[in-house]
């Protein structure tokens, strides 16, 4: 399914499979490309299968850098069984990956978990609208710490230049009067 979206993003979880059968799930490899947001690309989801490989979830950089660089970041749910499955039972996780220089963050994560339910219900009903719906209040959070960071950015670089320009006025007047 693919989303408009200013910020690439892609969710990729288990799904129902080739199979005849609806209630199978793909034994083999169940996680696929659920929904693609924005411009994202295959390396977005190449990014999540490295993740998933290493079984490393954590940030990218071991700290928050103020003038962090673009990058691909993702949050992971808890485990679930489908939600399209009634006899298929076996957990699943879902990640949901995007490009930019918001990192991952508590409250992105519980409101990926939070809105979870909704977005794969609306996905197995295969409605644009509802899983539009579903994923807005997650894209949102994503957009506004990147404001965020931005905002701090700017502020941090405009002090940074108010500070030099004091100290040059300062020692400017002060070898005048020498």
């Amino acid at each position: 399914m693919l989303i408009r979206s200013s910020i690439p993003f892609v969710l990729i979880g288990a799904t129902r499979g080739d199979s005849e059968d609806p209630d199978r799930v793909l034994a083999k490899n169940p996680d696929r490309v659920l929904v693609r947001g924005g411009d994202a690309e295959i390396d977005l989801v190449g990014f999540v299968r490295e993740k998933e490989v290493s079984h490393d979830y954590g940030d990218t950089a071991p700290y928050r850098s103020l003038f962090s660089r673009k990058g691909f970041r993702l949050v992971r749910s808890e485990g679930r069984p489908p939600s399209f499955s009634a006899r298929d039972q076996r957990y699943s996780t879902y990640v949901l990956a995007w490009k930019g220089a918001a990192r991952a963050s508590n409250e992105i994560d519980d409101q990926f978990n939070k809105s979870l339910p909704d977005i794969l219900a609306a996905i197995d009903d295969n409605s644009l609208p509802q899983t539009e719906w579903a994923l807005a209040r997650v894209i949102l959070l994503v957009q506004e710490t990147e404001a965020r960071l931005r905002r701090r950015q700017r502020l941090f670089a405009t002090s940074v230049i108010t500070y030099v320009l004091i100290i040059v006025l300062g020692l400017s007047l002060w070898l005048s009067f020498w």
